[in-house]
């Protein structure tokens, strides 16, 4: 069993593994041969699963995930993306708030809001 944390508004603090990969985008998210863009987007491989509860509140799509070991990044446009791109494979801090995929361009089940990072010591 992994650690358990909190989706947002709390900010977490995790370490993990920078890597980037292409999944099927626009139109349909389903075949990049069948002609659905290429969507590329940064994910944070943990070394240890973690842990989310479902938050109990109705309004939110924020359900409980176990075994969760990689999440996709989102950065502002702009913000982050050539300096992530310098540190695909290398081990990376970040602090950020959870999310839970809700959108066709949420691809893993659970997402963080990058605020800080930067490379491991």
């Amino acid at each position: 069993m992994g650690a358990v944390l909190a989706y947002a508004p709390a900010v977490v603090h995790l370490e993990g593994t920078l890597r980037t990969r292409v999944y099927p985008g626009p139109p349909n998210y389903e075949s990049i041969k069948g002609g659905d863009a290429r969507e590329r987007v940064w994910l944070l491989r943990l070394p240890e699963p973690i842990e989310l509860r479902d938050d109990g509140d109705p309004k939110s799509n924020n359900e409980t995930e176990t075994n969760v070991r990689e999440l996709q990044l989102i950065a502002a446009e702009g913000t982050y993306q050539k300096a992530l791109d310098g540190a695909v494979g290398k081990r990376v801090q970040m602090s950020g708030k959870l999310t839970h995929a809700l959108f066709g361009h949420h691809h893993t089940r659970v997402l963080l809001e990058v605020q800080e990072w930067s490379l491991s010591k």
